[in-house]
């Protein structure tokens, strides 16, 4: 943002302190309308947010639009987040609980680490070939693809875990 839209570092450090404000919003929301939701439907929104998050930044190219989309990434990110954490906090044993969720969160931050860096290097590589507009409209369209893939594993898991499944819906 800083060298590609020009941004100043003062502005890059308010839009992220309006992504964790969306990030607040979204945690907000999830927690007034989580447990009128069927498990089966939070998956699919789980999904849907990962590729919002995403996608939206395919809108930003101005100091207006980047303050815009980094609310709306900030309530889609944080609310598919919350629906994982959810989701596997509803259906794990109490007695595994703990484990589960440092094994979630250690898997959650390494897949994290890797996509940022493996999005950094396609810009990089791209930027060089095809210019800065290209590289990134590369990376977003990998990581929309990317949380958009997601939704062929729900037949596995349907397949592999039917008891589960069925405490989903």
């Amino acid at each position: 943002m800083i060298e590609g839209l020009g941004f100043s570092e003062q502005a890059y450090g308010n839009i992220t302190s309006t992504f964790f404000a969306g990030s607040l919003l979204g945690s907000v929301g999830y927690g007034m309308y989580c447990r009128s939701v069927r498990l089966g439907t939070l998956l699919h929104l789980s999904i849907l947010a990962a590729v919002v998050s995403n996608a939206i930044y395919w809108q930003m190219s101005t100091l207006t639009s980047a303050y815009v989309v980094s609310l709306i990434a900030g309530a889609a990110y944080m609310t598919g987040t919350l629906i994982q954490l959810d989701l596997v906090a509803r259906i794990v044993p109490a007695r595994a609980a703990a484990t589960v969720f440092a094994i979630v969160m250690a898997l959650t931050n390494f897949i994290a680490s890797g996509s940022a860096v493996l999005g950094a290097w396609l810009f990089e590589v791209a930027n060089e070939s095809y210019g800065a507009d290209a590289g990134f409209g590369l990376a977003v369209a990998l990581s929309v693809a990317a949380a958009m893939s997601c939704w062929l594993f729900i037949p596995a898991i349907r397949q592999a875990a039917p008891q589960w499944w069925e405490q989903m819906t």
